[in-house]
């Protein structure tokens, strides 16, 4: 019981996160052919276009991950503390991961699909530091109970 206490909020969490992940990568995706274009001149260009897709992906996986694992537990009765602990390592790492990068990105004034992809990322940093943190929880009570 004590763990659908916490699978609950972790699938909701999730679900919103995976809908400023969708946000962000969508916006991305406008400015793909542009970079990919700078990357062939620009080795700077190339290693932030690939943290960029590297870090979106990370935290698409991890969030993904969230979600199955937390409807599995909820819905069929399955609580495996392995499922538990790679969705909670997978979170920690996609945090890593995602906030530096993410937290030096700025906003370029007048490019707005830019800069909404920048603002839903740094919105989704702090929740994917929650989601690791309640999947931790998670974690280490599904050994116990």
């Amino acid at each position: 019981m004590l763990l659908a206490g916490l699978l609950t909020p972790a699938c909701a969490l999730a679900l919103y996160e995976a809908t400023l992940s969708y946000r962000a990568i969508v916006r991305l995706r406008t400015y793909e052919s542009a970079s990919e274009t700078a990357a062939q001149y620009s080795q700077m260009a190339a290693d932030k276009l690939w943290r960029t897709r590297t870090t979106q992906g990370a935290a698409a996986v991890s969030i993904l991950l969230s979600i199955g694992t937390s409807l599995y537990t909820l819905f069929l009765g399955g609580s495996s503390a392995v499922l538990n602990t790679v969705t909670a390592v997978s979170a920690v790492a996609a945090w890593f991961h995602f906030s530096p990068f993410w937290q030096e990105q700025v906003t370029i004034p007048g490019v707005y699909t830019w800069n909404e992809a920048v603002e839903a990322s740094n919105t989704l940093r702090p929740m994917l530091l929650g989601q690791a943190g309640l999947w931790l929880m998670i974690s280490l009570l599904s050994f116990f109970v």
